[in-house]
């Protein structure tokens, strides 16, 4: 059964970027609200990870580390197809409910990034 206590957020955390402060920020609203948070800190690359560890008591450091409860995606819109492929492989996943927060910067959702959202 799903805990609608625990949130476990799966985004850039670490980073500097504007996908990082969402992470991060996600994180902190939920905290301040009493609930338990576990944060799996997806390296972006390009040297943009690992620079804002404020929340690193709370990173697991995979996937399958993740407890129980409700999966929050941070993604930016090229890599929703790369989303769709790691959840529908990872057993530890499928059980839980995922939710994907999907940022871009574009007036319309490119047609090749719906193929992942409708995994």
């Amino acid at each position: 059964m799903i805990s609608p206590k625990q949130f476990n957020l799966i985004g850039p955390a670490s980073s500097y970027g504007g996908l990082g402060v969402i992470t991060r920020e996600y994180a902190r609203a939920l905290i301040g609200v009493h609930h338990s948070v576990s944060i799996y800190d997806v390296d972006i690359g390009a040297g943009r990870s690992g620079l804002d560890l404020s929340l690193q008591r709370h990173f697991v450091d995979n996937l399958e580390n993740l407890p129980e409860g409700i999966n929050i995606w941070v993604l930016g819109g090229p890599v929703v197809n790369d989303f769709a492929t790691v959840l529908c492989r990872s057993d530890s996943l499928k059980g839980s409910f995922n939710v994907a927060f999907v940022w871009w910067e574009l007036p319309d959702v490119p047609q090749l990034w719906t193929i992942g959202l409708r995994a």
